[in-house]
């Protein structure tokens, strides 16, 4: 994302996950639907190429705790979780999703 939208971009993030209470009180798939956007769209608009997917990952395991979910980090990293966030660039964050509910434990 260009620097300028970043801030917007962010905010924009913030604002949904605010107006949608953190996806507290979501059951499993909801909230794997749900936390696929967002973190799809954090990593659309992150400005670094690479050494930002280890702090991504911490940010979606904070959320999903915060949700009442653990969520096995380990499972996220790796050419799928590479190939799903891809696709989120595309809008297409189905990929995503299904890799979250894998790695719920």
């Amino acid at each position: 994302m260009p620097l300028r939208f970043i801030t917007t971009g962010f905010g924009d993030i913030h604002q949904r996950l605010v107006s949608q209470r953190f996806l507290v009180g979501l059951g499993l798939d909801a909230f794997c639907t749900e936390a696929a956007v967002i973190i799809g769209d954090v990593n659309h608009v992150h400005p670094f190429r690479e050494g930002n997917g280890r702090a991504q990952l911490l940010y979606l395991q904070q959320l999903a705790l915060g949700a009442g979910f653990a969520l096995n980090l380990r499972s996220l990293n790796g050419p799928d979780w590479i190939a799903a966030c891809a696709q989120a660039h595309i809008g297409q964050y189905r990929d995503i999703e299904h890799l979250l509910r894998k790695s719920s434990t």
